[in-house]
């Protein structure tokens, strides 16, 4: 009776073993692939961000075109920040401003990408922190420092953000707690 007991809870012990080694090289290998395609999709987003800024130079109309289908087909169009991003792709205007503008809103999708891929890389991350937001164009053109900040702060916010999360069962408006914290900050700088 105890050997079957044994070698049952062996065979089922490996069994549980194997099960879970074959999902963590599942999920590595999963993880690998969409970072790379990923890496693929930014560098992609990079060639053609130049090749915008050429075209508005030049004032081609028909490669702009062009580049604006290949965007809409790169970028997700149900999101209101890639839809303002391909709406720069066009002639009129003030083609420096409208070149200043599309940089900085592709500046702020390859950042936020590459957030994305470190907290969905990074084992801890999913737990103690929330997927990153990307950074609204029209809040960072109103007011540049809630989205930027000093070393100072980030590293007081990292000290208080972790526990912070816990305590408040990572609520869906930290993002506003984030922004009030930093105006406390600031607030203590200034009448300082």
């Amino acid at each position: 009776m105890e050997i079957e007991l044994l070698f049952t809870t062996g065979v089922l012990s490996a069994g549980i073993a194997a099960l879970v080694a074959g999902l963590n090289v599942s999920k590595t290998i999963s993880a690998q692939n969409v970072t790379q395609e990923r890496k693929l999709w930014r560098e992609t987003i990079r060639k053609l961000t130049l090749e915008v800024h050429d075209a508005l130079s030049n004032g081609d109309e028909q490669k702009l075109l062009k580049l604006r289908t290949s965007f809409t087909n790169l970028l997700n169009l149900t999101h209101y920040e890639d839809r303002k991003l391909i709406a720069c792709i066009e002639l009129g205007g003030d083609v420096g401003k409208k070149q200043n503008e599309f940089a900085e809103r592709i500046s702020f999708l390859l950042k936020h990408d590459w957030e994305r891929v470190k907290h969905e890389v990074s084992f801890y991350s999913k737990f103690l922190y929330h997927e990153p937001k990307r950074v609204s164009y029209d809040d960072w053109k109103c007011d540049p420092e809630m989205c930027t900040c000093s070393k100072d702060k980030r590293a007081l916010y990292a000290i208080v953000s972790v526990p912070y999360c816990f305590i408040f069962d990572r609520v869906n408006s930290f993002a506003e707690k984030q922004a009030a914290f930093f105006l406390k900050l600031d607030n203590k700088a200034e009448k300082k």
